[in-house]
């Protein structure tokens, strides 16, 4: 998979609820290894709110990007 591929890709949490999709990709320059992918979840037309997910946090990537843990707050699945 490439990079390119992830950005806008699913996240959901062990739950099964929807965190929101890849926005942008964190890179380690020494090593050139994924440090953590940042979350953005829409909140109107011009903002967003964004968290950083790191590394160790995601069990699977396919299709979707899924975590180990439980990220969702109240507004969980609201698009």
């Amino acid at each position: 998979m490439k990079l390119k591929d992830l950005i806008g890709m699913d996240i959901i949490d062990e739950a099964g609820n929807t965190v929101g999709n890849v926005s942008n990709i964190d890179i380690n320059e020494n090593t050139g290894s994924i440090k953590g992918i940042d979350v953005g979840k829409r909140k109107g037309i011009l903002s967003h709110n964004e968290k950083l997910i790191t590394f160790n946090q995601i069990n699977q990537i396919s299709d979707k990007i899924l975590l180990d843990n439980i990220l969702c707050n109240d507004n969980c699945g609201e698009p």
